[in-house]
C-alpha cells in the first residue's frame, strides 16, 4: 500500500510536469504563428518589394465607401497589426486604420460592431465614420474623425523642458483638470463596462483631446467575453498569450501577466479599472507608476515590468525630495485614493461606478 502510494505521487508529479511543458509549448507555438503570419501579412500589404510603411500601397488610392467617398494622403504611425494614415472623407480630415488580416476578418467585424454601439450610446467614445472590409482581405479600413491630440501629448506639452529624464519634470497639468479629465474617463469606463465590454488597453495614448473632451479609442483589443474562466494552467497560458498581444504591459493588471491569469472567474473589466489608476497617476507625474523606476544616483530611466505599486512607497518619496515634486505630491494626495483603489489586487479592486463615487464626492468637475 505504501508503495502503490509513493508510485502514485510520482506519476501525479510526472503528469503535471508533462502537463506544464505542452502547455507551455503550445503557447510558444501559438505566439510565433501569430508573430509569422503578421509579418508576412505586413509585407503582402506593403507590396511585393516589402517596402516600408512610408511607401504603404494605399496611399493616394480612393475608396467608394457604403456612405461616402475616402482619399488615404499620408502614414502617420504604426501598430502591432495596423497603420494609421491621414486621408479625406466626405471633403473633411480623417483619420483611417488599416488592419492587418489573415485567416479570419472576425476581430475586425466585433472592433466595428463595438464602435458602432458605443459611439451612438456615449459622447466620450470615438465616432466611427465608416469601415471597408473587402471581399477576399488581406486588410480593413476604419474611418474616424482626425484628432491629432491625444492625452499623451497633453501630458508631455504641460511638461516642463528638462536636459535629462527624471521625475522632478513633472506635467503641470492643473489638479482641477486632472480631476474633470478622470471623471469623464471613468464614466466612459463605467458606461462601457454595463454594457459587458473591456477594453483592455487603456492608457493615455487611447484617450483623444476634442477641444478638452478625452474620447476612448482603439478598440482593436476590446472584447465582450468579459469573464473568464481559469482553471488550469493551459487556460492560463491562453489569456496570457491573448493579453500578451494586446494589453500595453506598463497599463495592465498584475492578474492578466503569467503568473497571474490563475484562480477561477477573471472579469476583464476589473483590468481596465487598474489601467486607469494608471492613467490618473500619469497625469500626475508623466508616466504610469510601472512605466519606469529612476534609479539612487539620478542617471536616468530604467524601463522595468512589474506587477507591485513600487513607485508609491515611502523610499521613492524620501529619494525624490528635490524641486517640485514636494508641492505636486502634495496635490497628488487629493487623487491618489482614487489611484489606490484602482491598483489593488482584484479581489479588493473597486468597480468604476465606485470610482465615479469617488471622484464626484471629491468635486472632480
Amino acid at each position: 500500500m505504501h508503495y502503490n502510494s509513493q508510485r502514485d505521487g510520482v506519476l501525479s508529479t510526472v503528469m503535471d510536469y508533462v502537463n506544464l511543458v505542452t502547455t507551455t509549448i503550445i503557447s510558444l507555438v501559438m505566439s510565433v504563428w501569430a508573430w509569422i503570419m503578421a509579418n508576412i501579412d505586413l509585407k503582402r500589404a506593403a507590396g511585393s518589394s516589402g517596402s516600408v510603411p512610408s511607401e504603404h500601397s494605399i496611399i493616394g488610392k480612393t475608396f467608394n465607401l457604403r456612405n461616402g467617398s475616402l482619399q488615404v494622403t499620408e502614414f502617420l504611425a504604426e501598430g502591432g497589426f495596423s497603420f494609421v494614415y491621414s486621408g479625406v472623407f466626405n471633403n473633411e480630415k480623417c483619420a483611417v486604420k488599416q488592419i492587418i488580416t489573415h485567416e479570419s476578418v472576425s476581430h475586425v467585424a466585433s472592433e466595428v460592431n463595438i464602435l458602432e454601439t458605443l459611439s451612438k450610446g456615449h459622447p466620450n467614445c470615438v465616432s466611427l465614420l465608416a469601415s471597408h472590409t473587402p471581399p477576399a482581405p488581406s486588410s480593413s479600413l476604419l474611418v474616424f474623425p482626425f484628432l491629432p491630440k491625444n492625452l499623451r501629448r497633453l501630458i508631455n506639452d504641460t511638461r516642463p523642458a528638462s536636459r535629462d529624464t527624471n521625475i522632478e519634470s513633472v506635467p503641470e497639468l492643473d489638479m482641477r483638470e486632472v480631476r474633470r479629465l478622470a471623471l469623464e474617463v471613468a464614466r466612459t469606463l463605467e458606461y462601457i463596462h454595463s454594457m459587458n465590454i473591456a477594453h483592455l488597453d487603456i492608457k493615455p495614448d487611447n484617450l483623444l483631446m476634442d477641444n478638452g473632451r478625452p474620447l476612448l479609442t482603439d478598440f482593436g483589443s476590446a472584447t465582450t467575453d468579459v469573464k473568464r474562466s481559469v482553471e488550469n494552467r493551459s487556460e492560463s497560458l491562453m489569456l496570457w498569450d491573448y493579453c500578451q498581444q494586446n494589453c500595453t504591459v506598463s497599463y495592465r493588471a498584475p492578474e492578466l501577466f503569467e503568473d497571474g491569469c490563475r484562480g477561477g472567474e477573471i472579469d476583464l473589466r476589473m483590468g481596465d479599472v487598474w489601467s486607469f489608476g494608471g492613467v490618473v497617476f500619469a497625469m500626475c507625474f508623466g508616466e504610469s507608476p510601472f512605466e519606469c523606476e529612476y534609479d539612487r544616483m539620478g542617471r536616468g530611466v530604467k524601463i522595468v515590468e512589474c506587477g507591485f505599486l513600487r513607485t508609491l512607497g515611502r523610499g521613492w518619496m524620501q529619494e525624490q525630495r528635490k524641486g517640485r515634486l514636494g508641492e505636486r505630491w502634495k496635490e497628488y494626495l487629493r487623487v491618489k485614493p482614487v489611484v489606490e483603489a484602482c491598483l489593488k489586487e482584484r479581489g479588493e479592486r473597486k468597480s468604476m461606478g465606485d470610482i465615479v463615487a469617488m471622484l464626484e464626492g471629491e468635486g472632480g468637475v
